[in-house]
Order: structure tokens, then sequence, then C-alpha cells
């Protein structure tokens, strides 16, 4: 997971702030280099941003693993 980083940083923050796919990658990252406020935050805004897809429910359990 620690390779998540690298590619996440060159893409334009406005478009990773936007995508919830993104949005989750970026929760998992923060995740797995131990930053847990900021993988909490960003799963709460993937989840949000997925809406009723099956995949918030995902994002709500990984953020409630955290």
């Amino acid at each position: 997971m620690g390779e998540q980083g690298p590619w996440l940083e060159h893409l334009p923050a406005a478009i990773v702030r936007r995508d919830p796919w993104l949005i989750l990658a970026t929760a998992r990252w923060a995740r797995a280099e131990g930053r847990w406020s900021s993988a909490v935050d960003a799963y709460a805004r993937a989840e949000t941003a997925f809406g009723r897809s099956p995949v918030a429910e995902t994002c709500r359990q990984e953020r409630l693993a955290v």
C-alpha cells in the first residue's frame, strides 16, 4: 500500500478532491502511513462522495476500523 502515494501526489489536487475513488485511495494511503486523523477524514469524504453506492459502505467499514 505504501506505493500508492507517489502517483497520487502527481495528480492535480482538484481532481483528487472530487473523485471518490481517488479520495478512497488517499484514505488508504494515509492509513498505511499511520496518519489516522487524515485517514478517517478521507474515508468520511469518500463515503459521502460515493453516495448510495455499495462502495460507500466499504468506506464506512474501513473508516470505523481505523
